[in-house]
């Protein structure tokens, strides 16, 4: 049944592991090739080919992925796991699947496809959440 609650936690939880795991390759794997070549004096040349992360060129940048998408994650793990229906759970829940999902689209021609995962396992989540209902409690005054 897709509106139960460990299809919600299960897919929580693997978004918030996809998220680490992506933000993490999309800021230390080698996503760009470089080459430089120099004139020989025999007529020939020298190249140098290389390859270099996002860690390596943008710092500040690759920080912020990994800070960014690693608290959306873990917020979208901690939300889904919480166990109860209430309101605010799923507000956290889907504000931080909206956030994640807004990132990995705007991102999606650079470093998106490795956070993309994370935010398709929270929409699943989500959507479990919403269509999860829970019986009416009574309360008493």
């Amino acid at each position: 049944m897709p509106g139960d609650m460990a299809t919600e936690r299960v897919a929580g939880l693997l978004a918030a592991l996809l998220g680490v795991g992506g933000a993490a390759g999309a800021a230390f794997a080698p996503l760009a090739s470089n080459e430089s070549c120099e004139a020989a004096l025999n007529g020939g040349s020298n190249c140098r080919t290389w390859s270099s992360s996002l860690w390596q060129d943008e710092r500040g940048v690759a920080l912020a992925l990994v800070i960014v998408v690693s608290t959306l994650s873990l917020a979208i793990a901690g939300a889904s796991i919480a166990g109860t229906n209430e309101a605010p759970r799923r507000a956290a829940l889907f504000c931080a699947t909206a956030a994640l999902a807004a990132l990995a689209v705007l991102a999606l021609a650079s470093v998106g496809l490795f956070i993309l995962p994370a935010a398709l396992a929270a929409v699943v989540a989500s959507v479990a959440a919403l269509l999860r209902s829970e019986p009416a409690r009574s309360s008493s005054f």
